[in-house]
Formats: C-alpha cells, structure tokens, sequence
C-alpha cells in the first residue's frame, strides 16, 4: 500500500460475542451468549492487500455501521487527494480479496485450501 490514491476504504461488520446471560441459554446456545456486531473500515489497494481500522462495537449493527461509513467516506475523500490516514501505520493487516493477486502471493489461496481438505476429511471421517 504505497500510493493513496489507489486505496479505497470500505466499511463492514462481523458478528461477535458482546456479553452472556444464562437466563438465555437454550441447546442452540448454551452459555447464553449475547451477539452483537463490530464494525471496520477495510483499506484495500489495487493488488487485494487489505488493512482494518476496529471502528466500534455495538449489540445492534445500524447503532455502530453508520460511524463506519462515515469514516469510509472521509477516508475515500482523503485517498482522493492524495493522502493516507492518519496513523495508518498502526492499522492491522486484514485477510487479503478472494482471488487477487495479494490472496495467491500471500499463500492464503494455499492455506485455505489445505483447510477446506481437511473440514472434507474430518467430514468424511466422524464417528
């Protein structure tokens, strides 16, 4: 990620374990886990190569994805003009596009292969 103007910035969210309450557990969950939503911006540049940027968390996603996209825009702004974040340094290194030229150089292409074939086998070989 050597250029600003070839990143762009987009926000997303992944499901997580905000808290616990027992009175909740039943056999589909059974500690009682309360899910909520943490929300990122993701940098990627023209290779795939992917850094994220922890926004907030929050048990509802349309409390914390609007702040992400926000920063999204802004971010995107910024890129335009030629300049990297603040501190962008410090962001961390994310999981590279499916398919890009990052993902295959990476070895990630390799690594999740080797995976899938492994989830077939245990599949294939339960009790």
């Amino acid at each position: 990620m050597n250029n600003a103007n070839e990143i762009s910035y987009t926000a997303c969210t992944d499901l997580i374990i905000v808290g616990q309450n027992s009175e909740m557990a039943d056999m589909s969950n059974p500690t009682g886990n309360i899910f909520g939503h943490a929300a990122y911006v993701i940098a990627e540049d023209a290779r795939g190569a992917r850094k994220a940027l922890f926004v907030g968390k929050h048990r509802w996603e349309d409390e914390v994805l609007p702040k992400a996209e926000v920063l999204a825009v802004a971010l995107n702004a910024r890129a335009a003009a030629g300049k990297f974040p603040v501190r962008f340094a410090d962001w961390k290194d994310s999981t590279p596009c499916y398919g890009s030229e990052e993902y295959i150089s990476s070895g990630q292409e390799a690594e999740y292969a080797a995976q899938e074939r492994a989830d077939e086998y245990d599949e294939n070989h339960a009790y």
